[in-house]
């Protein structure tokens, strides 16, 4: 039989931002919004199951980042042992700071424990920091273009060799998993520089390959631009945190 507990923890930590432009500069927090735990009742010392902690951030300063990523790198009970899972959940992206993504998946500690410990990086895409961090490619004759290579100084300066999908109802990009991972962002400008509207994204993965699609809204213009958001060194800022005694349900 399993249980589901929650705590709202109100635990928060303070982190800088000096590392942004003037403009951006401040501090945030992450906070430990709620603490959801879920494990059998079959003895005193179980410990199968998870711990699940949804942080969100706030604060000043996050205006300028376009998207956010949790990273752990360590999480202890109250004795020091390691509540890590084997295969930890990737780090996912995500454009709000509260997303559901940013939660932090562990093992249940036993029940002995009051408090677990959590640290790691917290990650923020600027892409207002690198002029690299968008690249424009214009695309005459869009439809024309399926399955042919992306040419793009920017994208070659990134190392980043991309292939274009278009149809009436969509564009995208497709190439080698490791480039599609540095690809956040998909736009398509019509000749005028104003933004064709997406109804949807949509990404796929064979591990060894990936796409990401721009569903639209109406059919893309005859002579586009796709503007391509990339993750890059200087526009990925990373910030440590620490977690302390995070209290348990």
């Amino acid at each position: 039989m399993n249980r589901r507990r929650s705590l709202a923890a109100g635990l928060a930590v303070s982190l800088s931002l000096a590392a942004l432009p003037a403009a951006a500069q401040g501090t945030f927090r992450l906070v430990v919004d709620t603490v959801t735990e879920s494990r059998a009742r079959t003895a005193a010392n179980d410990t199968s199951g998870r711990l699940v902690l949804h942080p969100k951030l706030q604060g000043e300063g996050l205006e300028e980042a376009k998207a956010f990523r949790i990273r752990v790198a360590a999480a202890v009970d109250g004795a020091g042992a390691s509540i890590l899972p084997d295969e930890p959940e990737p780090a996912r992206w995500e454009e709000s700071a509260s997303g559901p993504g940013l939660r932090i998946a562990l093992e249940s500690p036993p029940r002995a424990s009051a408090a677990v410990t959590v640290t790691g990086t917290v990650d923020l895409w600027a892409p207002g920091r690198d002029p690299a961090a968008e690249v424009k490619v214009r695309l005459p004759k869009v439809l024309s273009r399926e399955g042919k290579p992306l040419a793009a100084k920017g994208l070659a300066d990134a190392g980043v060799a991309l292939r274009l999908s278009a149809s009436e109802s969509s564009v995208g990009v497709s190439g080698k998993a490791a480039d599609l991972d540095r690809v956040r962002t998909l736009r398509l400008l019509r000749p005028d520089g104003s933004e064709v509207a997406a109804s949807g994204l949509q990404r796929g993965s064979d591990g060894a390959t990936a796409s990401f699609e721009v569903l639209l809204a109406e059919p893309p213009p005859a002579d586009a631009t796709l503007v391509v958001g990339l993750l890059t060194k200087k526009s990925v800022l990373a910030v440590p945190f620490e977690l302390k005694d995070v209290p348990l349900p």
